[in-house]
């Protein structure tokens, strides 16, 4: 409830600090003294770039795919990082699947393990890392023991 106060009022601190109050004797319109210069489509050097609010805007010499390249850039990262993680998944899983191949544990008796292990927990289902797992071994097992795979 503080929070939402403190945003409040900075908000109206905000507002009333960015508005400007007319005299009341005076009938003449408030002028107000731009500080940056708008230049027209027709007149600018750079006539060829696309304008997406109106006629006259600030002409801004920036790269346009600087800023739409950064949702990729992000993208980028995190994809590197999943799958700097998948990698790293992998090579903890497969020594596991590994022994349960060499103990010839099939799909099915990987996920029934699962199922009566969560039995006496009090949880209705199986959680997803189990479930994830489980798949994971359905891979490994259908790509290298496929007698497996059952």
């Amino acid at each position: 409830m503080r929070l939402l106060l403190w945003v409040l009022l900075a908000t109206l601190v905000a507002l009333f600090s960015s508005c400007e109050a007319a005299s009341t004797n005076s009938h003449k319109p408030l002028q107000r003294i731009l500080s940056t210069t708008l230049v027209s489509r027709g007149n600018s050097a750079f006539n060829d770039k696309r304008f997406l609010r109106s006629e006259n805007n600030k002409m801004v010499h920036s790269d346009d795919n600087e800023e739409r390249a950064f949702n990729q850039k992000l993208m980028g990262v995190l994809k590197k990082i999943r799958d700097t993680y998948l990698k790293w998944e992998m090579t903890v899983l497969v020594p596991a699947f590994k022994e349960l191949a060499k103990r010839k544990q099939t799909v099915t008796d990987v996920r029934e393990f699962f199922r009566v292990r969560m039995m006496g927990s009090g949880r209705w289902g199986t959680p997803s890392g189990f479930k994830r797992f489980a798949n994971l071994y359905e891979t490994y097992v259908k790509a290298n023991y496929p007698h497996l795979a059952k």
